[in-house]
């Protein structure tokens, strides 16, 4: 499904693990291209940071603790989902299909869905994820399932769907896109991601894609700011992740996390604060904090189901079925080209 002239037309490279097992990576080193983001990001107001800057080795093993505390009730709510949608998957999918997963982090959500099509003599699964955290994880995978084959794409999700063959109708694609990663968009740019969704979908594709709900302010809150601090050194980590990445000097103590809850707007706020007056420096470039100034980290927002319903009726996909769990907690939608 992957198209090796594009792979090769776009300055990527594939990196041969074994006859089962391919990354896909960026040749150049793509530090300056992040440099370039995440600079622009601090030198607007309010200065923000993208949340893809969360997931390195470090943030991935954060969030797989922030999965398991009572607050975060949004992986076991989607858990409890995908096991029903697992039961009474035939009703949607039946022959021969192959997965394309955005942002894959933790693997028990993805070996649900791989279970479903585990009687599958081969299954091509096509993981991308900005953070080489992928490659452990498809490696995990493979180990577990003898007729599973990884192409394993290390880039942002638009630059990845550039790579890949929508002509190649061999076999249908699941495409699916889990957690509530979805919420980052503000709606306009949700909207323009579902278009890129249709766009790579041939007619008989799937896609199944994780909302989280609109819900009462204190679990919300609770869910961002758990008791264990997780949450905290999670947004934290952000600071030191771009520090590596290229080159910043941001102390971590200096600045505080923190959370809040638009009503208006119905999304979740994640910054970080600065305690103190202070410089932060990159080469010749001096990003300047004022005492209490934030940084945005984190926008997520909420949905209802009609919501929902209006997203997928604009993007003129086809609804075949919305998901929820017993607490009406979080949705899960399966929609067509």
């Amino acid at each position: 499904m992957l198209d090796h002239d594009l792979i090769r037309k776009f300055g990527y490279k594939t990196i041969t693990l074994n006859d089962k097992l391919y990354i896909i990576k960026y040749k150049q080193n793509i530090s300056q291209n992040f440099a370039v983001e995440a600079l622009y990001g601090l030198k607007q107001k309010p200065k923000f940071i993208s949340p893809k800057f969360f997931y390195n080795d470090v943030g991935q093993k954060l969030f797989n603790e922030i999965c398991k505390t009572d607050e975060y009730y949004l992986t076991r709510a989607e858990i409890e989902i995908l096991n029903n949608f697992a039961k009474q998957a035939t009703k949607y999918i039946q022959g021969k299909f192959q997965l394309v997963e955005l942002g894959s982090g933790d693997s028990i959500k993805t070996e649900i869905i791989l279970d479903i099509f585990k009687k599958q003599n081969t299954l091509e699964y096509f993981p991308i994820d900005i953070s080489d955290v992928i490659i452990t994880n498809s490696i995990k995978l493979q180990n577990k399932y003898s007729n599973l084959y990884v192409s394993a794409i290390v880039s942002d999700y638009q630059d990845a769907f550039n790579l890949i063959d929508y002509n190649n109708a061999s076999d249908r694609k699941l495409v699916f896109f889990l957690g509530s990663s979805f919420g980052n968009f503000n709606y306009s740019e949700g909207q323009n991601f579902l278009n890129s969704i249709k766009k790579m979908l041939n007619v008989n594709d799937l896609f199944l894609l994780g909302l989280d709900l609109v819900k009462e302010k204190q679990t919300l809150l609770r869910a961002y700011n758990d008791s264990s601090n997780f949450t905290a050194a999670f947004n934290l980590n952000i600071l030191t992740n771009i520090n590596k990445l290229i080159g910043t000097n941001f102390d971590v103590d200096k600045f505080k996390h923190g959370v809040k809850y638009n009503e208006i707007e119905q999304r979740i706020e994640m910054y970080l604060r600065s305690t103190i007056n202070q410089t932060v420096e990159h080469d010749n470039c001096l990003i300047n904090f004022h005492k209490d100034e934030l940084i945005m980290t984190e926008y997520s927002y909420k949905y209802t189901i009609d919501k929902i319903k209006h997203l997928i009726q604009n993007s003129n996909l086809k609804l075949k079925t919305i998901q929820c769990d017993k607490n009406k907690l979080y949705a899960l939608i399966l929609v067509s080209k």
